[in-house]
């Protein structure tokens, strides 16, 4: 470390402090690019995670179908809402929606169908979809293995 000497005017007056400006504008460049490929990857993130939550959702109602089917109840839909469970023939047909948030637009307003191919299969076969095509895939690959 140089210490200033006055009658030679060498050595340094005062200890080098901080950061110098381009330093500060390098590193943040650099934090710039890494948000810039971070942000879109947390966005597919986030929806794929509500894809998945939605699915989940109605595949718990898997549960009470199956139940009704392995009883040989004659409404397959028994207690749950109308507007939730339809059932026609050997065919029943869950569906969920997505609710609207802002972390993911692309995901509003979606459909998740879950539906029994035949209720009468043992095991029963079930036949999962999401119907809005901006979020079609992030759909899991094991939408269809859900287990009642």
């Amino acid at each position: 470390m140089d210490v200033y000497n006055p009658e030679t005017g060498r050595g340094r007056c005062h200890a080098d402090r901080g950061f110098t400006l381009i330093e500060l504008m390098i590193v943040v460049a650099i934090v710039a690019v890494l948000a810039s490929i971070a942000l879109p990857q947390y966005r597919n993130y986030v929806a794929k995670a509500e894809v998945g939550t939605a699915v989940s959702n109605v595949a718990g109602e898997k549960v009470k179908v199956a139940e009704a089917a392995n009883a040989a109840s004659a409404d397959a839909c028994a207690g749950l809402p109308a507007s939730t469970c339809v059932a026609a023939g050997n065919t029943v047909t869950l569906t969920g929606r997505f609710p609207a948030t802002a972390a993911s637009d692309a995901a509003a307003s979606t459909v998740v169908t879950i539906k029994v191919v035949d209720i009468t299969q043992s095991p029963i076969v079930w036949e999962c979809k999401v119907t809005k095509s901006v979020v079609a895939g992030y759909q899991s690959d094991d939408c269809d293995k859900l287990s009642p």
